[in-house]
């Protein structure tokens, strides 16, 4: 026969190997007999017919959708395929696609604009909206990339950022990249170069002589340069950024003496601008000083103060106690000052409340490990009302006042701050049971406290016994070392629903 001859169907076989259909043969006595469905291998009439219709029909189908993606495919637009079928992105409305996209960057960061911007050229066209990069976050999302694919995918989308008014960095970026990127600014207000090592101190210079950061109000240097920071690269940043910005980071960072100096003087004289100002854990060549009361006359919009770890000599120009000079004073809303690292035997309880107490809006107090603080006084002479966080670990430990005049302070500091209070930390303290007893009793009835650090302190059970009983937003209690509590088995941290299983044992 000529030509490809087809290949034979495969049967399918029933007993003695032949197929069944309605009637099966080869008896024993050499005739046929009807098959019936008592068989296992039985086969109604036009089943097999049945079946292969239904096959073309899904071969037809796949093949369908299958030339639809291929046709997409060619026109770059690669649609979504989900389990009821293939839906069309690129057909919904662009206020929805810009929603969709500006929620993904919130959350994923602006990383993530890249990837969706391959869905289609819709949502490509989309990802370029101005207003999806107003706010950029090139950090989020930057740990689930290699190297190589973050410094390509960040210089990618560097070109949509001319209208730009704030932006995160990834440690990625190189000083000439960055010389580079400042070329399509126009519109920057705030840079965050944190993490950011790969970046040298020249770059301070770079900032303050390019012409298009001349709008900058906020910048973020926290550890960003592994070098020692002199004032030769400071020294123009100083003169020019310094006195316009409205936040200043340079936590974790470096600096010769001359260096540290010069920013403490400008900022207590010439930054009546400045909001936030963090100098947390800096090491200098040499303990510089500060003019806190210059600081006080000049600093009025300043609201965030961090100097937690950085050692430091307060002075006062003027001799007097900040107390006395009424018309001067800060208007701080949070204060820390925690020295766990390095003891500053300069800053004392009375320079706390020279300093900031006359802060009638203080929310915020962190003093952990305060040196030579034998009592709650220094609290008794700050102005704020509504203090929502106070930090005071390994702060009262030894040499303490009497027991009655201690009790009496610290019912006047916590009725006074009981309702407002929501977090505490008076870890690593070892005060008489009575004080105990009486901080916690003058709260109030209602206490709105939701996390509360009592690890290494000396408080009894039925001290603790009370807080479980009465304290009822709690959802974080530390109560890991307390040596005084010999109860096995409660002695750890518990956390939201872990609260419960620590009341129980004081219900039980």
């Amino acid at each position: 026969m000529s030509g490809v001859q087809k290949k034979a169907k495969k049967p399918r076989y029933g007993i003695l190997g032949v197929k069944k259909t309605d009637r099966i043969f080869f008896s024993a006595a050499g005739e046929d007999w009807s098959s019936d469905s008592e068989d296992d291998d039985y086969h109604p009439p036009g089943e097999d017919e049945i079946v292969e219709i239904n096959t073309k029909k899904r071969k037809q189908e796949r093949r369908k959708k299958q030339a639809i993606i291929k046709e997409e495919k060619k026109k770059g637009k690669i649609d979504i395929k989900l389990k009821q079928g293939i839906t069309t992105w690129h057909l919904l409305p662009p206020e929805i696609l810009v929603k969709i996209l500006k929620f993904c960057s919130m959350n994923e960061g602006h990383l993530r604009l890249d990837v969706l911007g391959t869905v289609c050229n819709d949502w490509k066209r989309v990802a370029r909206t101005e207003s999806l990069w107003k706010y950029v976050d090139l950090a989020r999302g930057s740990e689930m990339l290699n190297k190589k694919d973050l410094e390509s995918t960040s210089k990618k989308l560097y070109p949509l950022m001319r209208k730009t008014e704030r932006i995160v960095l990834n440690k990625s970026i190189t000083m000439s990249q960055f010389t580079n990127l400042i070329r399509n600014f126009q519109e920057i207000r705030e840079i965050s170069f944190k993490g950011c090592s790969k970046l040298k101190p020249e770059l301070l210079t770079e900032i303050a002589e390019s012409g298009n950061l001349k709008n900058l109000q906020g910048v973020d240097f926290n550890g960003t340069f592994q070098d020692f920071i002199g004032l030769k690269d400071m020294f123009v940043f100083i003169n020019n950024i310094l006195p316009n910005l409205t936040k200043l980071v340079l936590s974790n960072n470096k600096f010769n003496k001359k260096t540290i100096t010069a920013i403490f003087q400008k900022v207590a004289s010439d930054c009546t601008k400045l909001k936030i100002f963090e100098l947390e854990n800096c090491h200098s060549s040499a303990i510089p000083q500060l003019d806190y009361l210059s600081m006080c006359k000049n600093c009025r919009s300043l609201r965030v103060l961090n100097f937690n770890d950085t050692l430091f000599h307060p002075f006062n120009s003027s001799g007097n106690s900040q107390n006395d000079e009424t018309t001067y004073k800060l208007n701080l809303e949070e204060f820390r000052m925690s020295q766990f690292l390095h003891v500053n035997i300069y800053v004392s309880p009375s320079f706390i409340t020279d300093f900031i107490g006359m802060c009638d809006n203080l929310t915020l107090l962190d003093v952990n490990h305060l040196r030579n603080c034998n009592s709650f006084n220094f609290l008794l002479k700050l102005h704020a009302q509504k203090l929502k966080h106070l930090y005071l670990s390994n702060t009262f430990t030894k040499n303490l006042v009497d027991d009655l005049e201690m009790e009496l302070q610290v019912r006047q500091v916590f009725s006074r701050w009981g309702p407002s209070l929501l977090d505490l930390d008076l870890s690593k303290n070892l005060l008489p049971s009575t004080v105990w007893d009486a901080i916690f009793d003058s709260f109030g009835p209602n206490p709105s406290l939701i996390t509360l650090n009592l690890e290494s302190s000396n408080i009894a059970i039925d001290t603790l016994d009370y807080i479980m009983k009465t304290f009822h937003k709690l959802r974080y209690v530390n109560i890991s070392l307390c040596r005084t509590i010999r109860e096995r088995g409660i002695k750890r941290e518990y956390q939201a629903e872990e609260i419960n299983i620590l009341r129980s044992k004081f219900y039980s």
